[in-house]
């Protein structure tokens, strides 16, 4: 913003030709301007340039409502009639630009948005010695706001010859071309505020000069001429959706966010059809296919639940647990942020799904991994441990000579304690695994010992704690709540199931102590199972009965 005393040059007096005050049709101008409104000023700026609706410069002796006051200089859409016009006097020294004072709007009564577009401004002006060749004619277009003129845009002929009255210097206007380009937030006109048009004259001649303007008359109708934003296409509203100083009607790609692609419902583009209209996205990403870009998508979602997929900042519907796979149910049994519809270890939490053999069953939840493997041996043979196995989570480390045998340790506390805390108590996950291919038991030749048959049952042997007082009989086995817990994850076994880790059980282990001197000691627990197999080609059952053995170090 600056203020109207920095902006423009001194001007000398106001002169009259003919019916000078006419001040019964300045009240009728007056009238009119105030009624006018908003659309008087958009479309005196938003014609067609064969159509154009200029502003035409104007004088009331009584002056006109203007933004912070009155203003006997204004500009409205009204044609001059009076046959000869007003003038005003310039001094121009030698080597300077000065300018008329303004001309001014009245407020406007709604927002108004200019367009970025050209327009032409016709300036009817004679000297009182010619200049030849050395006449600088600007036009310039301000906002005038409480805090002064915003520069809109403006145009600038140069070195013109300007005659006086008695050579006909009158008989032709000066056609300033002009723009408007001015930033977008300079070009939105508030309510109570209005526009300035301004003429300036720049003095290249060897002497000092005096300039008149001539306006409101018909003969010299000074006015700020149409602007268009389409010359070649009718477009009264000079609508201009991406504000590039081409309207919409002739603008080959009508782009508001400005990637590349064009807004939908614009016949005259040329461009393909933005999925994102008011979202920059040159990529188009459409994930889910359905036609509205991922960068606007309020819900990407590939398999239509209404759930969307993970990573898509826009979506604002709930996370998919399962993206690829429909369903309403968005159980989670591990918590690992993967449902149970598409999780392929739904009790053992395994974020990365990494399933090796391609079996569907995760790596992390079957004992199938290398040496040392996951899963704990029971301390049978070769040839029959892999029928019961024992995987622990959190991962317990192999033993010192690399295995993983029948015993799982813990340090109260350490990240393998599934309590997180120092607490006195060592918590474990429990899962009993069966029919395993487990590529560690191999014969003293480095061959696969163990087969796989089909366990038809598996029991938790307990021994009853007499000190609690309990009874344990073989039939009802309630010693312990967390043993009787992990036979239960295992009733009803799948026929030819293999490879399977049921659901696991928290199993606790208390230490021991405090002694008399304050002192803990490691506590364990041991877990006894026999799994029964089919009969074999002989009619013979198989069995496999395997320990773990769970301690808790202080």
């Amino acid at each position: 913003m600056v203020a109207l005393a920095d902006r423009l040059g001194g001007f000398s007096r106001l002169g009259r030709g003919g019916d000078f005050w006419r001040l019964a049709r300045q009240a009728r101008v007056l009238q009119a301007a105030i009624a006018f409104g908003i659309a008087v000023f958009f479309f005196a700026f938003a014609a067609k340039a064969d159509d154009e609706v200029p502003l035409y410069f104007h004088f009331s002796a009584v002056g006109v409502p203007v933004p912070g006051g009155v203003s006997t200089l204004f500009v409205d859409q009204t044609a001059p009639t009076s046959t000869e016009g007003t003038k005003l006097d310039l001094s121009s020294p030698q080597g300077t630009k000065r300018s008329f004072p303004p001309f001014l709007s009245s407020p406007f009564s709604q927002p108004l948005v200019l367009p970025r577009a050209s327009g032409v401004a016709h300036a009817y002006l004679a000297v009182n010695q010619r200049m030849v060749n050395c006449a600088d004619i600007f036009f310039d277009l301000y906002k005038n706001g409480a805090g002064g003129l915003t520069w809109l845009g403006g145009g600038v002929l140069e070195d013109q010859t300007i005659l006086q009255r008695t050579d006909g210097a009158l008989n032709v206007p000066f056609d300033i071309p002009y723009s408007i380009q001015a930033p977008l937030a300079d070009r939105t006109v508030a309510v109570g505020e209005g526009l300035a048009a301004v003429l300036s004259i720049g003095n290249s001649c060897s002497n000092n000069k005096g300039v008149d303007l001539w306006f409101d008359g018909a003969s010299v109708p000074t006015n700020t001429g149409g602007v268009d934003n389409c010359p070649s296409v009718p477009n009264p509203d000079q609508a201009d959706l991406d504000d590039d100083g081409l309207g919409d009607a002739c603008d080959s790609c009508t782009d508001f966010d400005g990637d590349g692609f064009g807004d939908p419902g614009h016949p005259a583009n040329t461009c393909a059809d933005d999925n994102c209209p008011s979202v920059f996205n040159a990529d188009q990403s459409d994930f889910d296919g359905d036609g509205t870009g991922d960068a606007c998508d309020p819900c990407t979602d590939t398999d239509g639940d209404g759930f969307g997929n993970p990573g898509f900042p826009a979506s604002t519907c709930p996370l998919d647990n399962c993206p690829d796979v429909p369903g309403l149910d968005q159980s989670d049994g591990d918590g690992d942020g993967i449902g149970n519809l598409c999780d392929n270890c739904v009790d053992h939490p395994n974020l990365s799904q990494v399933d090796a053999d391609g079996d569907g069953i995760g790596d992390d939840c079957e004992c199938t991994a290398p040496a040392p493997g996951i899963c704990f041996w029971g301390g049978g043979t070769n040839s029959s441990d892999c029928k019961l196995e024992w995987l622990v989570s959190p991962a317990q480390a192999p033993d010192q000579k690399g295995r993983l045998m029948n015993k799982a340790e813990c340090r109260d506390g350490a990240p393998c304690d599934g309590d997180g805390t120092a607490d006195g108590v060592c918590t474990f996950r429990v899962s009993l695994c069966i029919n395993n291919h487990d590529p560690r038991m191999l014969s003293k030749a480095g061959v696969p010992v163990c087969d796989p048959d089909e366990v038809v049952s598996v029991d938790i042997e307990q021994k009853c704690d007499r000190r609690g007082g309990c009874t344990c009989t073989v039939a009802d086995k309630i010693c312990d709540p967390e043993q009787s817990a992990l036979e239960g994850t295992i009733h009803g076994l799948p026929s030819g199931a293999t490879d399977r880790c049921f659901a696991p059980v928290a199993v606790t282990v208390p230490l021991k102590g405090p002694t008399g001197k304050g002192i803990f000691k490691k506590g364990q627990k041991k877990i006894t199972a026999v799994a029964q197999t089919a009969p074999n080609s002989k009619g013979k059952p198989g069995q496999d009965k395997d320990s773990l053995v769970l301690i808790c170090l202080p």
